[in-house]
């Protein structure tokens, strides 16, 4: 399994280090570097330039990185096609729910706008990854893990709820952890497609799942430990598989019992915490109040939704639907029917590239699931960094239909 990537040459004997493809690679490692390892670190420590700036400075790095990159061919046809046409439809489909089924609010049209912005920045992702898939890079992602790493260690006193609160009523920023966890796995995602060592790969996943563990987001260390864990598996021994499942189970059935104990700190005093005391947690309460609200417009608008519900029903910007659901109340039905051919597509082609390049195929599969389970149970599709996993995704999808057999078409 993976033999490719345990025995086969180095990165490095795969670069191009021609003039051209090395300007190339500066473009596409310095996006790297700025957007998935520097973004969120710049919008909470660097608050005399407005996060503004730094998002932007962060497009125009990735606009420049797919340009040089051709991503437009680097991507896979219809993979590309179905993307932008989803993302016109859902654009199209709020606005519709906008203007004719929304109630009036006076932070409606901004929360559409910046909805607007954002799924345009999601686009951007797709075509940066894109192509960082039509390229073997590497440098860009392992310095950005090395600084989100640092930053989360050297941070970690300053991730616990009461830390958190009380820098957001003192500044009124708190760090966008929730991105900062997800970059954090992306990065280790790029770096384990090409890490060459089962042990190697064995300690990307440790080291990942212990500093999602100290990064205040539920979702991430959820998700991100499982693509973790699903990597483990794909490059182990039958034996080794085995262990690692019955490791992953004895965790997750005594962790409970070890907090409640006091035997270990690990997770006393963190947002972690509530995962295994969500009595305790007064975030679920919220979050099926939303989802019962959410089910109550798809009801009374089923076709069209009803768009920005969260201000004109909840009058709350944040109290929008943590699943795919969201997709149906904020654009209505079709652009939802959408989002689910997408990802049949999606996961259909993977299908495909797996029977056609095994190894391949291996490789992708996370980065195809993490994206699937942070949309399903916990993001909006307005969250924009998940983009990235699915232009990585097109761009190997071409380079398999391309050259199966060829050294480039693998890792």
């Amino acid at each position: 399994m993976l033999d490719h990537i345990i025995k086969g040459p180095p990165f490095w004997h795969t670069q191009n280090w021609n003039l051209k493809g090395a300007l190339t690679a500066l473009a596409l490692d310095g996006a790297a570097v700025l957007t998935f390892g520097l973004l969120t670190l710049l919008w909470s420590e660097a608050r005399n330039v407005p996060s503004v700036v730094w998002t932007a400075s962060s497009a125009v790095a990735m606009v420049l990185a797919a340009w040089v990159g051709k991503a437009h061919i680097a991507s896979e046809p219809r993979t590309l096609v179905l993307t932008a046409a989803f993302l016109g439809a859902y654009f199209l489909g709020s606005g519709f729910s906008y203007l004719v089924v929304s109630d009036s609010h006076p932070g409606l049209a901004e929360v559409f706008t910046q909805n607007s912005i954002l799924l345009v920045y999601g686009a951007i992702y797709f075509m940066f990854g894109a192509a960082a898939g039509g390229k073997q890079l590497f440098v860009g992602f392992a310095i950005g893990y090395l600084i989100l790493a640092g930053y989360t260690i050297v941070s970690r006193d300053d991730f616990s709820p009461d830390e958190l609160y009380k820098r957001f009523g003192a500044d009124g920023v708190i760090i966008a952890y929730q991105q900062l966890g997800d970059s954090l796995v992306i990065c280790a995602l790029m770096i384990l497609a090409r890490i060459r060592q089962r042990m190697g790969i064995y300690a990307i996943c440790v080291l990942t799942i212990v500093l999602l563990i100290i990064i205040p987001s539920r979702s991430a260390l959820v998700f991100g430990s499982i693509v973790m864990i699903l990597w483990a598996l794909q490059v182990s021994t039958v034996k080794v598989r085995i262990a690692i499942v019955l490791v992953s189970l004895i965790f997750a059935m005594t962790a409970r019992f070890v907090l409640i104990s006091n035997l270990s700190d690990t997770l006393e005093g963190t947002r972690h915490s509530q995962l295994l005391t969500p009595a305790e947690d007064a975030s679920q309460e919220e979050r099926f109040k939303i989802m019962n609200e959410g089910l109550n417009q798809i009801r009374q608008n089923p076709i069209f939704g009803n768009f920005g519900f969260q201000l004109t029903v909840l009058n709350d910007t944040g109290m929008y639907v943590h699943n795919m659901l969201d997709v149906w109340v904020q654009a209505g039905l079709l652009p939802f029917l959408m989002f689910l051919a997408l990802w049949v597509f999606l996961f259909r082609q993977w299908y495909l590239m797996n029977q056609r390049n095994k190894d391949l195929g291996s490789a992708t599969l996370p980065m195809l699931v993490f994206p699937a389970i942070s949309w399903l149970v916990a993001r909006h599709v307005a969250y924009v960094p998940l983009y990235f996993c699915l232009g990585y995704f097109s761009a190997c999808l071409l380079r398999c239909y391309r050259a199966p057999s060829d050294e480039h078409a693998q890792f």
